[in-house]
């Protein structure tokens, strides 16, 4: 790759990140595997949780080949986008209207705008990750003062959570929240923000967007048993196309007008037919419970190998999709992390430590043991 300017480093390439031995460029790919200028690496990172079933997956090669004559956009509706939202629309039981949107953050900025539109508020609070628009990065550079003054993040305890909204209840327009994954009370804290915002008139909203197919397309309604007004979708839905979905309460569609939310890729149907072929699949065989069972064996290797070797590293979180930690005051985890590339291991270091994306079979997984073996003792 030649530079276009001097010094040139790509964004997602810092030089910190090269430092660290982690590749520059990847060739290809296939299945759990990523080959990065000339070494064969087990990925972790899986296009940022966008690839569940591994790289170049056969069955989503098919459904892309099927339909390639097809056209790619067109100025209307398709019966593909109609069949999905209708699939969507019954699945939560008739009670949301379906939207498409291209990516996580072009979703939950909708979100927000029709949030806004309808409570004819402009306050919003979030808690978690919401992609890079200016209301949920108002701290980032270049971002404007306004930002700032209309949005801002929630702490994660419960009783701070509440008193920050009763204090700006009167001028919220939603609050938006990655839904927590089997968090001990979570339910009760859900239960009770789905309650201060029936009493001061702001939305709801959870961002499902990293656990969709992972933990089913309903996380929220199906474990805490809470519907929020606005629920979105994304990341895994579409195996590594853009695609992700906003499901409105009917009510909101009915009231909100002239939020001119459109854009030229929005519900593209070759997006569409391999998030069909997804969800049909993923309620087939039960694509939940298989990694569920796969995460369980996969964090209780690791952890117990870490442990053996007296080293405070572990997965913690959700069985689909944990997450490493580490004592940092004994870890050197930029050395942690060049052993892992040295050893053909594809992780992400902080600030951005991504989920783990057990894509692999139970084989590879036990390789992948082996090589996090190799570096616990280089360690």
């Amino acid at each position: 790759m030649t530079p276009l300017f001097k010094d040139w480093q790509p964004h997602r390439h810092k030089k910190e990140y090269l430092d660290l031995g982690q590749p520059l460029t990847t060739t290809h790919a296939d299945g759990a595997f990523v080959y990065c200028d000339n070494k064969e690496y087990i990925d972790f990172v899986m296009g940022w949780g966008t690839i569940i079933l591994g790289h170049s997956d056969q069955g989503i090669a098919r459904v892309i080949s099927k339909h390639l004559n097809e056209p790619l956009i067109v100025n209307n509706h398709t019966d593909i986008e109609l069949g999905v939202a209708s699939t969507l629309s019954n699945f939560y039981n008739g009670n949301y209207d379906v939207s498409f949107f291209m990516n996580g953050s072009d979703v939950t900025t909708s979100a927000v705008r029709v949030s806004r539109a309808l409570t004819k508020k402009k306050k919003v609070l979030f808690l978690g990750y919401h992609g890079w628009h200016d209301w949920s990065q108002p701290e980032a550079s270049g971002v404007i003062n306004q930002a700032t003054k209309y949005s801002s993040s929630l702490k994660h305890a419960a009783d701070d959570i509440y008193s920050e909204i009763e204090k700006q209840a009167d001028q919220l327009a939603c609050v938006i929240l990655e839904t927590p994954l089997k968090v001990e009370k979570a339910r009760d804290v859900l239960i009770k923000i789905k309650a201060l915002s029936q009493k001061h008139g702001f939305l709801l909203v959870f961002d499902e967007i990293k656990t969709t197919m992972r933990c089913g397309f309903a996380y929220g309604r199906d474990v805490y048993d809470v519907d929020a007004d606005i629920v979105l979708l994304g990341k895994a839905c579409a195996g590594g196309l853009p695609l992700s979905i906003m499901l409105s309460d009917k009510k909101i569609g009915e009231s909100v007008q002239g939020t001119r939310l459109i854009g030229s890729y929005w519900g593209s149907p070759m997006s569409l037919h391999v998030f069909e072929y997804l969800f049909n699949l993923s309620q087939e065989i039960d694509l939940v419970l298989e990694l569920e069972s796969k995460g369980i064996n996969f964090k209780n290797a690791f952890n117990k190998m870490f442990m053996g070797h007296g080293i405070p590293i572990s997965l913690s979180g959700h069985a689909t999709m944990p997450v490493m930690k580490f004592d940092s005051e004994t870890i050197d985890i930029h050395r942690f992390y060049k052993l892992c590339f040295k050893h053909g291991i594809y992780v992400r270091m902080p600030p951005h430590c991504w989920f783990l994306t057990l894509s692999h079979t139970q084989e590879l997984c036990r390789e992948a043991i082996n090589r996090f073996g190799r570096v616990a003792k280089e360690l």
